[in-house]
């Protein structure tokens, strides 16, 4: 399981060593966004760097399709009209590191799960896509590194982290 859930049954648990390892989540999230000169923003943390200019709605379409899940959380941004040209991304709950996120300048920041109003973190967009949707994509990443066991989903419905999305 990539999070702890309630059950009486041995569980190996990857939450952040499988975000920040080689080749984990946050990797996989800088090459779905296609993050040119891509750099961590906290130690081995999230990526940061500049994207194609794309439209807000473009960036979320492209973050849906990614994640084959629906945004949970908020979405704002300051302009409609300007093109997003750079990005801030960390899996889970990237609003604890929002200080080190912002010091990147990056136009959008992308998350799984904030602490604070979007409208309030210095950036002139966010998206939050909700803690266990930033992290989903670890299934399919098991389900690829191990292609002849059966994955269970159920847990996905038992996750601990309940509180998806800032409740400010």
């Amino acid at each position: 399981s990539h999070h702890p859930f309630l059950a009486n049954v041995p569980q190996l648990i990857f939450h952040t060593a499988l975000d920040c390892c080689p080749s984990g989540l946050n990797d996989q999230w800088r090459l779905a966004l296609e993050i040119i000169d891509a750099r961590h923003f906290d130690r081995n943390l999230g990526w940061y760097g500049k994207i194609e200019p794309i439209d807000f709605f473009d960036l979320r379409d492209k973050v849906e399709v990614f994640m084959e899940r629906k945004i949970l959380g908020q979405m704002w941004c300051s302009s409609w009209t300007k093109k997003i040209q750079s990005v801030v991304i960390c899996t889970g709950l990237g609003g604890l590191v929002l200080n080190s996120a912002k010091r990147t300048k990056a136009d959008c920041y992308i998350l799984g799960e904030a602490t604070w109003k979007a409208k309030d973190s210095g950036f002139s967009s966010v998206i939050e896509t909700g803690h266990t949707n930033s992290e989903w994509i670890g299934v399919r990443l098991i389900q690829k590194l191990l292609p002849n066991i059966k994955i269970d989903l159920a847990p996905t419905q038992l996750d601990r982290f309940s509180r998806e999305t800032f409740q400010g």
